[in-house]
């Protein structure tokens, strides 16, 4: 039986097509890679963002010290199950209430592990886009791709506008005491020359008395 990206090519006439379209189904999202089998190291319910821990196993996120969410849990679970966690997509439950769109992203809870919300997280407290609501109910997961962003950009434009201001103050400092220097060479050169004419007009003062 010849198939297409793994998915095997079956006869209309086949019965059974509820098995079939299900099995269909979850051999699309593992080739299209948007969950993961992952084994938990805790409990955890439907739809709590999880990390992947140092023991391989996955526990609720907050984004604090390193715990980056890569997805949702897609049932709940107990402590070493293995259950899907989705990746990619799109996730719908029908007790969301979200504000819809794309200026009100969903963050991770740096307050409750596993947590979802839409108030943004103080800067360096864990702050992790999840995903879009596109509807009230309805989230478009970006877990994994976009994880303190705006943290690192800010760290970024403070170090580049602290460098520029150094450099600035330097360069200022520098052409402030050049004029300095050069004004006071003028001024020793002016008294030279004043000095010069002094003692000449005196030269020739006395010459003329004689």
């Amino acid at each position: 039986m010849a198939n297409i990206h793994g998915l095997p090519t079956i006869d209309f006439s086949v019965k059974g097509w509820n098995s079939i379209l299900s099995t269909l189904v979850g051999l699309i999202d593992g080739f299209l890679h948007t969950y993961l089998l992952v084994t938990l190291g805790e409990n955890v319910l439907i739809n709590e963002a999880l990390y992947c821990h140092t023991d391989s196993k996955w526990y609720k996120a907050t984004g604090l010290n390193g715990e980056v969410a890569f997805g949702l849990a897609v049932t709940a679970g107990s402590a070493d199950d293995t259950i899907q966690l989705r990746m990619r997509g799109t996730v719908i439950l029908s007790t969301w209430t979200w504000t819809v769109g794309s200026k009100n992203p969903i963050w991770l809870s740096p307050t409750t592990p596993g947590g979802l919300t839409q108030v943004r997280p103080a800067t360096n407290a864990g702050e992790q886009i999840i995903g879009f609501p596109i509807t009230t109910t309805k989230i478009l997961l970006m877990t994994g791709s976009i994880t303190e962003l705006e943290a690192l950009e800010s760290s970024s434009s403070s170090s580049s506008l602290s460098s520029s201001s150094s450099s600035s103050s330097s360069s200022s400092s520098s052409s402030s005491s050049s004029s300095i220097s050069s004004s006071s060479s003028s001024s020793s050169s002016s008294s030279s020359s004043s000095s010069s004419r002094s003692s000449s007009s005196s030269s020739s003062s006395s010459s003329s008395s004689a």
